[in-house]
């Protein structure tokens, strides 16, 4: 009986987990699969430690090293949310300024600038949806 009741727990429990990863944004999900690949390389190391096989830590640990930088350094190049601007429509200079392009900016200039601040900014490259749709915004008003 108890292991039956054990069972129902964990069900609803993975089913909870289920239904919150499917509503989860790719960022956060990035997020959450790097905590554990880190959790589990760190218990690795420990056990190997606690095991008497420090040689197999210490290689388990630099052959971790590079990823966690790398991961370190993603996260600190991350697009930093944009201030909330006003109701009002966007203005030509300002679309300037977001997009970083110079008064007499041609079209390929611009769509370039887009293109590379869209790599940035994208939901699915870690940016918000408010960003990518400001930077849509500058590129309409610069174009249109």
């Amino acid at each position: 009986m108890i292991a039956l009741l054990g069972g129902l727990f964990l069900l609803a429990v993975l089913l909870l987990g289920a239904d919150a990863f499917s509503r989860a944004k790719v960022g956060n999900i990035k997020r959450l699969l790097a905590w554990v690949a880190a959790l589990g390389g760190v218990s690795l190391a420990a056990l190997l430690l606690l095991s008497g096989r420090a040689g197999g830590a210490i290689s388990a640990l630099l052959f971790a090293a590079p990823l966690v930088i790398s991961w370190w350094q993603q996260s600190k190049a991350r697009p930093r949310a944009m201030p909330r601007r006003s109701a009002t429509a966007m203005g030509r200079a300002e679309a300037r300024a977001v997009l970083g392009v110079a008064e007499g900016a041609s079209a390929e200039e611009i769509n370039d600038a887009w293109k590379r601040l869209m790599v940035k900014v994208h939901p699915d490259h870690g940016g918000t949806d408010a960003l990518a749709a400001r930077v849509n915004e500058a590129r309409r008003v610069l174009l249109g």
